[in-house]
């Protein structure tokens, strides 16, 4: 049985026998400088952000029944804006706020009897 090491070797041979430099692998872990392109949403995120436009309907920053102005996005995004700590992913934005709304106001009905 043959095992390959756990670390791959500095050097290695040429087919004519010659020590030549190995080729590394970059590693697939993200640099640490590097800063998450998408927020990651958890049913706790949606439901902070669902109660918060709820409590911006008495604000007046709807436009319609289930559509609200930047404002009320903005309340949520701030209302957010520690989230990312833990769950990972990008601070939650206004736009960020706007398209996880769109996929998650189909499972809740918002009534004018808030």
């Amino acid at each position: 049985e043959n095992i390959l090491p756990a670390v791959t070797p500095a050097f290695v041979l040429s087919k004519k026998g010659k020590q030549v430099k190995s080729s590394t692998k970059k590693s697939d872990a993200p640099p640490a400088d590097h800063k998450p392109k998408h927020a990651v949403w958890t049913d706790k995120d949606d439901e902070i952000l669902v109660n918060t436009l709820l409590a911006q309907c008495k604000e007046g920053v709807q436009t319609s029944k289930v559509a609200f102005r930047d404002p009320a996005f903005q309340a949520a995004a701030e209302a957010l804006k520690k989230s990312h700590l833990s769950n990972g992913g990008a601070l939650k934005s206004l736009k960020s706020c706007k398209t996880c709304y769109n996929t998650v106001c189909s499972f809740f009905l918002i009534s004018e009897n808030h």
